[in-house]
């Protein structure tokens, strides 16, 4: 049966539809289009197309139709097993009859192919791993969908990509392209060192930036119905101790597109600071920018400059890093110029109405009434102040101690305390009053002309009565020249000679003109004598003009 079935005797080959096979077996199919072995029985079907064929389509001019094929029966599945050195079956590969697919295992209802184990794609020689997902359904058949990348092309790295291209599905087998420019879209990119990039290349790489993740465009994280969404960052898996840090990039310079750009860091960033205690940074979260130490590919100064901090003591932090130790009652710490444009509202701060003194760009200034302002010191010992710096040194404060029950005005400059005000009584010059209402220690004046005035009205007098024996009482007072000697009463006293009385001369002749001070020593007020030296001027000019009128007498005899 010449060119139906042909024996090679010497090389023990059969040919079907050929006379000299090249093969033990060899089927040609000649010019016809199809060349197919069929495997049948009673259970498959004796028809040809209800069976299991092998062979080949190959029709010249229709490239849909020239293809390898295995067909079976109609829910027929197809297995590939082996047996072990166990004499146990094992299948690597099956195909059910709905054209499912398992590899290593049997199909799994609902999925095309079915993978149990590992799956690892080995490239070409220089030709990165990929897998592609395609649906050829959408955008009117089109090959449109996403896939898989490793590659070691510019630095080794996992790319996710998509594509939505009018080209032929093989076309997908060497490149996976996007748009009419043939570029890549890169959806998601791991590299070799773990850093992850989403919608862009990753710049883990980068010597100026660490990051583990790179984000490029706009991204929503969204939590589920009637949940929050939250990310959470920390250093490394389980480690909670050393920070985290969210950057956020912003340039318009279009290198950061680029697989290597120039050395570049400028970024804001919200910082989580948790272990490191320097600059009173140890459990705080900031916000701020960092630039530096290269800036569009230029070297420059790294500067961070901290907006917004808050730390684990509730204190919030302007421009700066609240110290916890050293302002631990400080909620609120500014560094800086602050201007408040529009309403302040202050609550929780009193309980009556009164009024802030308050001014405005040009200096001058307004009384606002908001409540009253209060200084409340806790510690029995402690004082409520408020204080005064000239360039952030310390110049003076005013306030309450609570140690010596006493309002105080103090000047850093000087030491000392130039205003005291305890138990209603005013003390000038460090000096604390104890008995009158105000007492000064050291030399007082006036910077003009003028006097002390007091009421005198006689409508504000009663018992008047005239002063008589004005100059025997005078002559019994004892002017004297002296120096202080006051090593016992705190009073700064004025050095050198002085004129004056002593309080105990002055008691014997007018002993309701002295009174004693809370330490016990003789006090008077000299001007209380002004009265008497107008009476006993009196007195002498009359004894004068009696003297007188005796004279003329006399010169008239």
């Amino acid at each position: 049966m010449a060119g139906m079935i042909a024996l090679q005797a010497g090389a023990q080959n059969v040919g079907i539809g050929t006379n000299t096979p090249i093969d033990k077996m060899q089927v040609h199919g000649g010019a016809a289009g199809v060349t197919n072995i069929s495997i049948t029985n009673d259970a498959s079907g004796s028809n040809l197309g209800e069976g299991m064929r092998l062979g080949i389509v190959y029709i010249n001019g229709n490239t849909s139709f020239q293809y390898g094929q295995l067909s079976l029966a109609k829910k027929l599945p197809f297995l590939i097993r082996q047996i072990d050195n166990n004499n146990i079956f094992r299948t690597p590969l099956t195909l059910d009859g709905e054209g499912q697919f398992g590899l290593g295992s049997f199909t799994t209802t609902g999925f095309r192919l079915a993978v149990n184990g590992p799956a690892v794609l080995y490239p070409g020689l220089g030709q990165p791993a990929s897998m592609y997902i395609v649906d050829t359904v959408a955008n009117s058949g089109l090959p449109v969908g996403f896939g898989l990348q490793k590659t070691s092309v510019g630095g080794k790295h996992f790319t996710i990509l998509s594509q939505d291209e009018s080209r032929a599905l093989s076309a997908l087998q060497s490149d996976f392209k996007n748009g009419t420019g043939n570029s890549r879209t890169v959806r998601i990119q791991f590299d070799s060192s773990g850093n992850t990039g989403i919608g862009d290349v990753t710049f883990g790489a980068m010597p100026s930036v660490r990051s583990k993740l790179h984000v490029f465009g706009d991204q929503r994280i969204q939590g589920v119905s009637g949940a929050g969404a939250s990310l959470a960052l920390h250093s490394a898996a389980s480690d909670f101790t050393n920070g985290s840090e969210l950057k956020f990039f912003y340039t318009p310079d279009s290198r950061l597109n680029q697989p290597n750009p120039f050395p570049f860091t400028q970024h804001y960033f919200l910082k989580l600071n948790d272990a490191n205690a320097t600059n009173n940074r140890a459990k705080t979260l900031a916000l701020g920018i960092y630039t530096g130490p290269y800036f569009f590919g230029v070297s420059v100064p790294a500067k961070e400059t901290t907006a917004l901090v808050y730390n684990q003591n509730e204190q919030v932090g302007i421009r700066k890093y609240p110290n916890p130790a050293e302002e631990a009652t400080v909620k609120v710490d500014i560094e800086g110029a602050t201007r408040i444009n529009g309403g302040l509202t202050l609550t929780n701060i009193g309980e009556a109405s009164g009024k802030v003194l308050v001014s405005n760009a040009s200096g001058d200034a307004t009384w606002q009434n908001p409540p009253k302002i209060m200084l409340d010191q806790s510690s029995a010992t402690g004082q409520s102040a408020v204080e005064f710096r000239n360039q952030g040194s310390y110049v003076g404060s005013f306030g309450w101690s609570q140690a010596s029950t006493r309002y105080f005005l103090y000047d850093g400059n000087t030491n000392t305390n130039p205003l005291v005000v305890k138990d209603g009584r005013v003390g000038l010059g460090d000096r604390n009053a104890t008995t009158n209402m105000l007492e000064v220690n050291g030399n007082a004046s006036k910077s003009s002309a003028g006097s002390w005035l007091g009421n005198s009205d006689a409508r504000l007098k009663k018992d008047i009565q005239p002063i008589s024996g004005a100059l025997q009482k005078l002559m019994q007072l004892q002017g004297i020249t002296y120096q202080w000697a006051d090593n016992k009463t705190g009073i700064k006293r004025p050095d050198g000679a002085q004129m004056g009385f002593t309080a105990q001369n002055i008691q014997q002749v007018f002993p309701e003109a002295v009174t004693t001070d809370a330490q016990g020593y003789l006090q008077t007020a000299y001007g209380t004598y002004d009265p008497l030296l107008i009476e006993a001027m009196k007195e002498l000019l009359k004894k004068v003009e009696v003297l007188e009128a005796k004279v003329k007498s006399l010169e008239s005899r």
